[in-house]
């Protein structure tokens, strides 16, 4: 996992992160002593300039992640004193031995849940993590772009053999037409409580063509190739030889892609819906 590339081509993410935590932090009741957990933390450059910046001195933070190369890169790279980084897998159902119930006061989650298969034991390993009277702020795509780009790649003769499992790339809501509601009634037979799911429309301009393929490059040839064949192994990797032409027949498959539009100054605008839920865990007492 190529963490470093990472964490220098995800301001869409970093963008939705900031975002969503400065509309949604006054709604959360803070104390000075907050165990925090992110799901998803990646190479942890969220968690460290998003998230770390709002608590207080005396809080700390774990971000995870299923990647072991990622968890080790955001310890070298971000951990401190009230901050580390360790490794989760959330939808697995054998997760105890490493982690302990009921530990955190907030669990937070950006652009982590859309890439799972099973939604809802990733919501169960999640409220049994949160203390009683805890919250919860999850963000996830509600339909993956990367999924309609690389279907229809798969339709191509040279790549079909490569993206032959590419319905492992869907959002646990890609064909759903309520998502919102979906979710809710997740989240609720998990027995949150006060349980809030939105829709958040969004959209971010990439500069170039050149800077949206490479994070499109970077989650196939690095995330979908490690991340995911890491649980579910399907994929051979695409030899070294091809990359300039897979690049290339990308490049020509995004303007067919409803999400993606192309300015007049070359830039890509790309559209897309974000599912945003906030919910609580009822306190005991």
């Amino acid at each position: 996992m190529n963490a470093k590339f990472y964490s220098l081509h995800n301001e869409m993410q970093t963008n939705d992160a900031k975002c969503v935590l400065k509309e949604m932090v006054n709604t959360f009741h803070w104390t000075d002593f907050e165990y925090i957990l992110d799901v998803g933390s990646g190479p942890g450059d969220v968690t460290f300039n998003v998230i770390r910046p709002l608590i207080g001195i005396s809080s700390y933070i774990v971000g995870s992640d299923i990647s072991d190369d990622l968890v080790k890169f955001a310890n070298a790279h971000y951990s401190s004193d009230n901050l580390k980084f360790k490794k989760l897998d959330i939808e697995s159902y054998d997760i105890w031995d490493n982690w302990k119930k009921e530990s955190f006061d907030k669990i937070f989650s950006f652009y982590c849940l859309h890439w799972i298969q099973n939604i809802r034991q990733a919501t169960v390993n999640i409220y049994n993590l949160l203390k009683p009277g805890g919250d919860i702020l999850l963000v996830m795509l509600a339909k993956n772009p990367l999924y309609l780009l690389f279907k229809i790649m798969s339709r191509l003769h040279t790549w079909s053999a490569y993206l032959k499992d590419v319905e492992n790339l869907r959002s646990p809501f890609q064909t759903s037409m309520s998502a919102v509601q979906d979710f809710t009634r997740i989240l609720e037979s998990v027995q949150f409580t006060e349980v809030s799911v939105v829709n958040k429309e969004c959209k971010f301009t990439f500069s170039s063509t050149d800077s949206m393929l490479k994070l499109i490059f970077f989650f196939f040839f690095f995330f979908f190739l490690d991340a995911i064949q890491a649980v579910t192994p399907f994929l051979d990797k695409i030899p070294n030889n091809l990359h300039a032409r897979f690049i290339e027949d990308l490049q020509n498959c995004i303007p067919q892609c409803s999400f993606t539009n192309v300015k007049e100054d070359g830039s890509w605008e790309v559209r897309y819906t974000l599912i945003v839920a906030k919910a609580s865990k009822m306190n005991n007492h």
